[in-house]
């Protein structure tokens, strides 16, 4: 008898505590707490995708054709984190194979692909476009918020700024050269085309920010006339340039950023304070007060910028002419191009030098007239004339532009430019994956403690607990 009571309270226990288990894992599964203890929060969507999400007007349906891979067990991941965060947001995990009609109508050809909806709008992002080489081997960049948050901006709000890439005097292929830097600009929602104005005739109406990126051979001067009508009528302008060895290989494009208040100085800065890694022809600027840098310069960002030219100004009526970036007092502009030991001279320029400009119309024209009343500029919805000039080009590099604070401080030069400074900059998250290395000797006490010691305690425990009940 005592021996059926001690198994009926063993059995009774036995239930009682599954059902507090059972109960138990209830309670947690409504509670839903998570915490993410990732070091740059890799699981977390940052306060600007909040902020996007809780203005949301209008539903946005998201389909995610998932294959299952890991990769896509990630993406779904981060796209149930903005289901839970709005109402509006309604995702459909899709399995492509059981439901070719909805993959054949938004055109899915691979797995991965997400595409956002709303009204007649729509965006599709393969997977392949949001992973990145990181900064290292073992890491890579996920820019999954970033494309997905602009995603949502695109379709709720439609139209979309034209970046236009001048072609036609040396400048690289943007889609190839500066791959990076182009799809970082599609993924904060511009549009990125290329401008030949000897065939065009002209710069179309659409294009809201005009860029000119490492010109090798001098504009036209009918090129140039183009350029100056179309900033004067109020658009935007921002151009890289590189060192260059001759004195004026780009004399048009030269007295077009004259009237701008802008000079290019035939020089290569040298900087040995402030300088990557101790390299002194690739300096680190000091960041001045300005709309485009002062999120940079609280986040302690560093421009990484080899090879620079630096940039001098001049004083012109009705413009606002404003550093953005400097070198430190020790740093010099290196006019001989051949030297092979860079050493400051007396022909040098002295420090600190400007690297870049951004240039603002008071109201009037870059000559210092104004319009009369009632004339073009007399619109109050005309757009302000814009520059930002910079004497780099090597930031728009693939493997510079996602370093530090580069790609932060284009993005933010766009967003100035096109009067969308409240527009968000979300940056990639690196993902690590880091490599354990054992020793010989660390892997075989490895091995013995778990595929070795682990099974022996736990037969010897059971021997001597099958034992010990014998004995009784």
């Amino acid at each position: 008898m005592k021996a059926f009571l001690k198994k009926t309270n063993v059995v009774v226990l036995a239930v009682v505590l599954i059902g507090i288990l059972v109960l138990a894992n209830v309670a947690v599964g409504e509670v839903s707490m998570r915490y993410d203890l990732t070091e740059n929060k890799e699981h977390s969507l940052s306060e600007q995708t909040k902020e996007t999400l809780a203005q949301l007007s209008q539903p946005v349906n998201v389909y995610f054709f998932s294959g299952g891979s890991a990769e896509d067990e990630e993406i779904e991941s981060l796209l149930k984190e903005y289901e839970k965060l709005s109402d509006d947001i309604h995702l459909d995990v899709v399995d492509p194979n059981e439901n070719p009609s909805l993959a054949q109508k938004y055109e899915v050809q691979s797995y991965g692909t997400t595409v956002f909806e709303s009204g007649d709008e729509t965006k599709k992002i393969e997977a392949y476009a949001l992973y990145t080489m990181g900064s290292d081997q073992f890491s890579y960049n996920f820019t999954g918020e970033q494309q997905f948050t602009q995603a949502i901006i695109q379709v709720t709000q439609g139209e979309r700024t034209t970046v236009s890439f001048l072609q036609g005097h040396g400048e690289p292929d943007p889609r190839q050269a500066f791959a990076q830097a182009v799809q970082m600009m599609e993924g904060e929602a511009y549009q990125v085309e290329t401008l030949n104005l000897a065939t065009e005739g002209s710069v179309p109406e659409n294009a809201g920010v005009l860029v000119i990126a490492g010109p090798t051979q001098d504009i036209a001067a009918e090129e140039v006339e183009l350029i100056d009508a179309y900033v004067q009528e109020g658009g935007q302008l921002m151009v890289f340039l590189p060192p260059t060895e001759s004195e004026q290989p780009l004399e048009n494009l030269n007295r077009l950023l004259s009237q701008w208040g802008i000079e290019p100085e035939h020089n290569l800065v040298i900087d040995p304070e402030r300088s990557y890694f101790n390299d002194p022809l690739t300096p680190i600027p000091v960041f001045e007060p300005h709309t485009i840098t002062q999120e940079l310069e609280s986040q302690q960002r560093a421009l990484i910028l080899p090879q620079s030219r630096s940039l001098s100004t001049q004083e012109v009526e009705g413009l606002t002419v404003s550093p953005l970036l400097t070198t430190s007092e020790a740093a010099w502009g290196e006019t001989d191009f051949n030297t092979a030991d860079a050493k400051k001279s007396d022909d040098d320029m002295e420090g600190p030098l400007t690297l870049a400009y951004a240039v603002e119309s008071d109201g009037g024209t870059a000559t210092g007239e104004t319009k009369e009343e009632g004339g073009e500029a007399s619109d109050e919805t005309a757009s302000t004339p814009k520059l930002v000039v910079l004497g780099n080009v090597t930031v728009l590099d693939s493997q510079l532009f996602t370093l530090q604070g580069n790609a932060d401080f284009v993005l933010n030069s766009l967003h100035w430019l096109s009067g969308e400074e409240d527009n968000i900059t979300i940056r990639p998250k690196e993902k690590t994956v880091e490599p354990i290395t054992l020793t010989p000797g660390q892997a075989d006490g490895i091995f013995l403690a778990t595929v070795v010691g682990l099974p022996a305690v736990i037969l010897i425990s059971g021997g001597i607990v099958w034992w010990r009940r014998r004995k009784m």
